[in-house]
């Protein structure tokens, strides 16, 4: 069945136009016919149930592609690609380590391997759910801080993303900051975990500073480290004060690697700041209900003058051009 498995996927997504083989011309069924009556049977045993067990314990994965990985490698404990566990997890995978075969949104295939098919520091049990979120959650608290984020110029975007990367943060030419948020995770508590630490890569100044209006410091120098201890820090207090519980420490540990070399330029001042702002975003903070989307008035506001409005103008310009072909100039990313 599996060989089955994987010449269909070859025909259906490498060769699509595949003239029939000779065997199909003198009457065998397609191949699609075999692999069809094959799941018949797969579904009539012991391995059906096993195999519907293996997707709902593999979710960081999409049920279909779980049931790849299932087909091809039913011991299969933890899987992630080459990159992934040399980067991420500090693995290397064996030279005779054979691929699992996986779909990618808008393209063919990729390839991930079993973590019995590498080598290297072990894996804390917390990377088969590494972004659990527990608690009650209100969605005010959801929607007043995307609402704010709105005002301050932050555009907020759904995206497919990979499994252990479930949000980002990029600063365009333009001065546009642009989160990314997994569309894997509709629960509103894990969306709020996620804007709440990307908010945070930008309010610690870990993407430069506010070229307008200084609101936050220049502290891109940070290394990437110390930049993921500071933003899960904030995200942990903000989350905590709201009554979530996450694996923000366990996160975070995952980035000490050097007691005195990550610690050293962490700024304690800075995240308690940022965690005040960003609860203030939510529109809660210590004795008072405090709504970040109220407009100025028209007398409170400044006016411009011609050649102000003018210049203005002209650098909106500039920067519609330049959004024909957008380029980040710096990015966080919220993943293991």
């Amino acid at each position: 069945m599996e060989a089955d498995t994987f010449r269909f996927l070859e025909q259906l997504l490498l060769f699509p136009d595949l003239e029939p083989d000779k065997e199909q011309r003198q009457g065998r069924p397609p191949i699609i016919d075999e692999f069809l009556r094959d799941c018949i049977e797969f579904r009539s045993s012991q391995t059906f149930l096993d195999a519907m067990k293996f997707v709902g314990r593999f979710t960081y994965f999409a049920p279909f592609n779980a049931l790849l990985i299932y087909l091809q490698r039913p011991t299969a404990s933890f899987v992630a690609s080459r990159s992934q566990w040399r980067r991420k997890l500090k693995r290397e995978v064996l030279p005779d380590a054979l691929p699992i075969v996986i779909l990618v949104p808008m393209g063919p295939v990729s390839f991930v391997y079993d973590y019995a098919d590498t080598k290297g520091r072990p894996i804390p049990d917390y990377y088969g759910e590494p972004f659990k979120v527990t608690g009650e959650f209100e969605k005010e608290l959801w929607d007043n801080t995307l609402a704010a984020a709105g005002s301050k110029g932050f555009e907020v975007v759904y995206k497919k993303k990979s499994y252990l990367n479930a949000a980002c943060v990029s600063r365009w030419a333009n001065d546009q900051f642009i989160i990314e948020i997994s569309e894997d995770y509709p629960q509103l508590k894990y969306q709020y975990t996620f804007l709440v630490h990307e908010l945070a890569h930008i309010l610690c100044g870990h993407l430069g500073p506010d070229p307008k209006k200084r609101r936050w410091p220049d502290r891109k120098h940070l290394s990437k480290n110390q930049r993921e201890i500071e933003a899960e820090t904030v995200a942990h207090i903000v989350a905590s004060r709201k009554g979530l519980e996450t694996r923000s420490m366990e996160y975070v540990a995952g980035y000490i690697e050097n007691d005195k070399r990550d610690l050293q330029e962490v700024s304690a001042t800075v995240i308690l700041r940022v965690a005040e702002q960003i609860e203030g975003m939510g529109g809660f903070i210590e004795g008072k209900n405090v709504s970040v989307m109220k407009e100025k008035t028209p007398s409170q506001k400044k006016t411009s003058t011609p050649l102000k409005s003018i210049r203005e103008k002209l650098v909106s310009s500039a920067e519609s051009a330049m959004l024909s072909n957008r380029v980040p100039v710096k990015e966080c990313k919220r993943g293991r």
